[in-house]
């Protein structure tokens, strides 16, 4: 049998899954997903989004040894399930 490789977890509180639940309906446009670095710094010194106002970047920053262990040993591009 075929082993099955899963992604690493990072755990996130209800604030954060219900956020990002809002994200994914389309309630907080023209947010549709979490900002990149460089994304994030020009909104935070533009206050624009895409052409439109928005007042702070929208990122994702869980605390915690265990989600520090994985995020310190992440590589860029590889999925982590939440």
């Amino acid at each position: 049998m075929a082993s099955r490789k899963t992604n690493r977890q990072l755990f996130i509180d209800m604030e954060a899954v219900a956020t990002l639940a809002m994200v994914k309906r389309g309630l907080l446009s023209p947010v549709c997903g979490l900002m990149g670095r460089e994304e994030a710094a020009q909104v935070d010194k533009s206050g624009l989004y895409r052409g439109q106002s928005f007042p702070f970047s929208f990122l994702l920053a869980p605390s915690g040894r265990r989600n520090k262990e994985v995020l310190s040993s992440a590589r860029q591009g590889e999925v982590l399930d939440l």
